[in-house]
Formats: C-alpha cells, structure tokens, sequence
C-alpha cells in the first residue's frame, strides 16, 4: 500500500467515524436502523472492496475510537454487541469467503503452531459454554465472547504476509492515535458524545492499553531516530496530547504499565545502541516526569480550578501507591480472587465452567473458569508470543529500517506490561480493542521472527532489498 493509498484511507476513515458519531449521537436508539449501514458495509466488501483496503479500515476503526464513545455498543433488547465484534465477525466472514472461493489465493487461513492455540482456546471456549447454561446463561455467553474475540489472531495471519504488509500496518496502527486522541478530547467536552455523564476533566476516563503502547512507540522514534524538523513536530504530537490523557485518565494500572515499558524500553536500549544514544531514553524520560510535574502541578492549576481539583486526585492516586496495603480496591480484589480461586480447587483440571462471576485477575479467573485445559494453552501463547520479541532483540540488526526497529524495541518492552497488567485488570478478557491489538503485535513478531529464519516465502535478502524501495 503506497504512501498516496494510505493518506486517502486514513481520510475516510476519519470521516466515517465523525459521521458515525453524530448519527450515533441523535439516534432514537433503534438497533435494526444503527445496523443497517454496518450490514451495508459489510456485504459490499464482500464482494466489491480489496482485502488491502478492507483489514485496515476495520482495524483503525476498532482501534482509535474511545470504548465510551456513543454507539460503541448496539442493543437488540436483551443482547448486545459491541462495534468491534460486530467488525470482528464480519471480517473473518470476509475472509473465509474470499479464501474458500478462491478469489484471494495470495491470502491463507495458516494452520500452524499459534493458531493452533488460538482453535483449541475457542473450542475450549465452547465447551465451558454449555458447562455454564444450566447456570447463569447470561454470564455464559459473555464469557464465551470474550473466548472468540482472540479469532482476530486469524485475520492478522492471514493477512501480514511479508515485510512491506507488516511496514504499511504499522503507520496505520500509529496513525490511529491521532484519531484516538482526537475523539478522546472531544468527548471529554461534549459529553453527550459519550456514555460519560459529565464531560468534566474531573472524570476518571479509562486509555487503554492500545494507545499506550503507541505513545512508547513514539517516545523511542524520538529519542532514537534522526529527525527532521517537520518529522519531529508530527512524532512529538502524540505525546504532547497523549501524555496528558495517560495521567488525566486516573488509571494506576495503565501508569504502572507505562512505568514498566518505559523501564524495560531503556534498559533495552543500553544494549542495542552504540555510544550516547545509549542514555537518551534516561534523559527523554527525566525530562517527561519534570515536564509532567511542572504542568500538572504549577501550570494548569494557576489557570483553571477545574484542575486545581484535578491537583487534588492525582495527589491522591499517587498517595495510595506508598498506603498500597491499606487500598480498600487491592483488599477487594484479592478477596474476589480467593473466591474465584475456590472454584479451580473444587475441579483443578476442568474449572467450574462458564457462568460464574470472575475476579480483576485475568489468571485466576482462567483457572477458575477452564481449569488447567483452557490456562495452559492461553499462557503458552502469551508466552510463546513473548520469546518471539526477545528473539527479533538478539537479531535487531538485521533490521534497517527504523520504523521495524522502532516497533520491535518499544513493542518487546511493553509486552511484559500486557501481560503484567492482567493481574489487576483483565484487558486481555472481554476487551476487544485491546484483544485485537495485542493479537496484532503478536502476529508481527511471529512474522518477522519467520523472515529472519529463512523460512520464509521469500528469501531473508529479497525480503531486505524490499523494504528500501
């Protein structure tokens, strides 16, 4: 995908979801009419719309839309579905059809050790479902959702085939923050864009992982690179609107994370480069917290009550982390988690069974739920996933490109903070956003962990002299 084909895809991508959100925005709340358009989509990309076009439009527009924006989820009385399934399924309904018909052959539904896992989860899934109707029926289908959301591993296989592929998914996998940042300020003002009830910045409001991982991205772009003036001010504005957001959100698990991927980002870096730019993450970094402190603490307050107050809560958030043992939400918490736990001793192989409320730890629940069945593959993927990235580490110089360079490091830092994050907040569960862009990291590392053996379709040299061009 050219530079000229991404500029007028990221444009209507913009477009379709300022238009969503103001047909959202007035909608009488009539499901069969706030489906129709997506039904509409759907079908004629089925047979009108190129896979180059169709994986990238549905990704950034999963992936840069706050979860609070209206219209986020459709009802159809009891049931509902969230935007991102609903892209989801008909993506994969998309592909199937393309590749059953024969009409894309350059695009495979792969059939190796990684999606493997993601088959056995799902039939695991499947299995706890029906454990848990004569339960709560309710609760069983949730669970049994959030079991199919990793699916979208399937998508990126198929579809990330060589370096330039991966290359073109990456500045739209950047690109989305902009219009994440964009839509998260926006309906913090107008509120009745969201299913917030004050657009207040008083409000906690969650960011997610997603653009988290992205600003990482950028600080080592910045920090690294050598840059021109106008590349500096584009790689700079996530940052200057991103880092704000981060704090504003109120999120001690999301600023834990961003602790531990900038942490492990730097002390990756020390071993990677060459001479000063060795320190200059250590430096970048000292200058972001003063920047931080000084902003939210001297210069914003002198301005605006509104964040005199907000002075205020963060003081306090930041307090809790040295009164942690005393921190009523931990001790609830681990109390869920006991509970939970008493489930997986009742039946340590096969867990209770789908329909049974589940604590903030993505494990424990695991346990719980599916037992050691559906526990061990979902780690080993996490984990096989993990050692993908401190391989590609070991052949960072294989890599020329920056951008390739940029998203290995800053990707492989912030892996341990997806899966460290789970133990408090279980992103990886029920969160298709978040699903679907930790599934798209993986699948990157899988991707270029196979072209640096050699056992790619292409051979390791064509694959380079590729992405120069």
């Amino acid at each position: 995908m050219d530079q000229s084909k991404l500029k007028w895809l990221l444009f209507f991508v913009f477009l379709s979801i300022l238009g969503y959100i103001t047909i959202s925005g007035y909608a009488t709340g009539n499901s069969l009419f706030m489906l129709l358009p997506i039904l509409i989509l759907s079908f004629s990309a089925v047979f009108l719309i190129p896979l180059e076009y169709i994986v990238p439009l549905l990704f950034i527009v999963t992936v840069s839309i706050p979860p609070s924006v209206k219209g986020m989820r459709i009802s159809f009385g009891s049931f509902s579905l969230y935007l991102p399934e609903i892209i989801l399924y008909s993506t994969l309904a998309i592909l199937s059809l393309r590749v059953l018909s024969g009409s894309d052959n350059k695009y495979l539904i792969r059939a190796d050790f990684f999606s493997l896992l993601i088959i056995a989860l799902l039939a695991i899934g499947i299995f706890n479902f029906f454990r848990g109707l004569s339960g709560n029926a309710v609760l069983a289908r949730r669970h049994l959702r959030a079991f199919l959301y990793p699916l979208s591993f399937i998508v990126f296989n198929a579809f990330l085939r060589d370096r330039e592929d991966i290359k073109s998914f990456i500045k739209i996998w950047s690109v989305s923050i902009f219009i994440y940042l964009f839509l998260y300020y926006f309906i913090r003002l107008i509120p009745s864009l969201s299913d917030q009830s004050t657009g207040s910045f008083r409000v906690r409001f969650i960011v997610q992982m997603v653009p988290m991982s992205i600003i990482v991205f950028y600080i080592y772009r910045i920090a690294i690179e050598k840059l021109s003036v106008k590349s500096f001010i584009f790689l700079s504005l996530p940052l200057l609107f991103g880092f704000p957001a981060l704090i504003l959100s109120q999120d001690r698990s999301v600023w834990v994370s961003f602790v531990i991927s900038f942490i492990a980002m730097s002390i990756i870096n020390i071993f990677v480069q060459k001479g000063g730019k060795r320190f200059r993450l250590i430096l970048m970094g000292t200058l972001i917290v003063i920047a931080a402190i000084v902003l939210f603490f001297q210069i914003l307050p002198a301005f605006s009550s509104e964040f005199k107050y907000i002075n205020y809560v963060l003081a306090g958030r930041l307090d809790t982390f040295y009164r942690l043992s005393q921190d009523r939400a931990l001790r609830e918490r681990e109390s869920m988690r006991n509970l939970t736990m008493v489930h997986y001793y009742a039946n340590p192989l096969l867990g209770k069974g789908f329909g049974v409320y589940q604590s903030h730890d993505l494990y424990s629940s695991l346990l719980a739920l599916t037992g050691l069945l559906g526990t061990i593959p979902f780690l080993t993927f996490l984990l096989a996933g993990g050692i993908r990235y401190i391989i590609l580490l070991f052949r960072l110089e294989r890599f020329k490109d920056p951008l390739l360079r940029a998203f290995i490091v800053s990707q492989a830092a912030v892996y341990p903070a997806w899966l460290a994050i789970n133990w408090v907040e279980p992103i990886l569960w029920g969160r298709p956003v978040s699903v679907f862009a930790f599934m798209f990291t993986v699948v990157v590392g899988i991707k270029l962990k196979q072209q640096t053996d050699g056992n790619h379709e292409q051979p390791y040299t064509q694959l380079l002299d590729n992405s120069t061009h």
